[in-house]
């Protein structure tokens, strides 16, 4: 069977697809302790030392350090996060690289939160920029380069949609945050109709509106399955003052996906960035798709995570 080629971007890397980079190993039990009391009794106490001494803000769960690095540890952070951002930068995505990942499994709790050590990249996100002092065009010519790099690269798993390292698929838009893959695009499709009772009989008749609009984007032909950051919002864009894109973050929603899911994730928060994605930088080619997940959305929005 003939490799399905994404509706966009037009033109890919020549040699299309390109053999994927080996995906990293998820760290052993061992591996993963040790590292987690490394984050925990030596890297977070030198953070708030650094934050303290030079008055740095940062957001929960973020704890700056020395030499260009930080930690990002919260109760959601999966090693897929690390494995995602490393394959990028295999790719030559602009990404942070991830040297560690701790945790103590099974054991995990408010106290013991998983952590990533991950590296900085220059610029600020967009959302940091005054209006009109980021020029999107700049912003879309980089990011179709990237995207045309990302779309470039075959899946190490076939047909499967499913997480960077062949497994459950995560995300904000994800039922419960994790969902089972699919050994292709119609099986990733029942894991949606099983985990929101698509054939529950007490819908009403406004949630049967929303699941028949989901069946239309489940009947569309398939597409092709392309590695995916999964969140691609302007938040997660880091840009200097020329507009330029210097890194992209937030990686834990990456995966195998369908090529239409990196567009429209951001059609599902209705603002500019939306138009941007789907309009600008896509040129319309998702619309029945942008639609149907809006559908999608609605369905399932009683099992998304809060």
């Amino acid at each position: 069977m003939a490799t399905l080629r994404p509706l966009f971007p037009d033109t890919l890397l020549p040699g299309y697809p390109l053999q994927c980079p080996k995906v990293q190993s998820p760290s052993s039990p061992l591996r993963a302790k040790f590292w987690f009391y490394v984050h925990e009794k030596i890297l977070k106490p030198i953070s708030n030392f650094y934050v303290r001494y030079y008055g740095i803000n940062c957001r929960m769960g973020i704890f700056p350090l020395p030499f260009g690095l930080f930690l990002k540890s919260h109760d959601q952070i999966r090693e897929q996060e690390a494995m995602a951002m490393n394959l990028a930068r295999a790719m030559g995505i602009p990404a942070p690289i991830a040297p560690s990942y701790g945790s103590v499994g099974t054991d995990d709790n408010i106290f013991t939160l998983p952590s990533i050590l991950m590296t900085r990249v220059p610029g600020k996100d967009i959302s940091q920029y005054p209006k009109g002092a980021i020029n999107l065009d700049i912003v879309k010519e980089d990011l179709i380069k990237i995207i045309v790099r990302m779309r470039s690269f075959g899946s190490p798993w076939g047909d499967a949609v499913c997480g960077v390292d062949g497994g459950m698929v995560s995300g904000l838009y994800i039922p419960d945050y994790l969902i089972s893959g699919g050994a292709n695009e119609s099986a990733f499709y029942q894991n949606f109709r099983d985990v929101a009772m698509f054939t529950a009989t007490h819908h009403t008749e406004k949630h049967k509106g929303y699941i028949a609009g989901a069946e239309r984007l489940f009947s569309l032909p398939p597409h092709a399955i392309v590695f995916t950051h999964g969140d691609m919002q302007w938040h997660n864009i880091l840009v200097t003052p020329d507009s330029h894109i210097t890194g992209i973050v937030d990686w834990e929603s990456a995966g195998w996906m369908p090529d239409y899911w990196e567009f429209t994730i951001p059609s599902l928060r209705r603002s500019f960035w939306e138009k941007f994605m789907t309009q600008d930088v896509a040129r319309n080619v998702y619309q029945e798709e942008v639609t149907g997940h809006r559908f999608l959305f609605e369905a399932v929005g009683d099992f998304l995570y809060h």
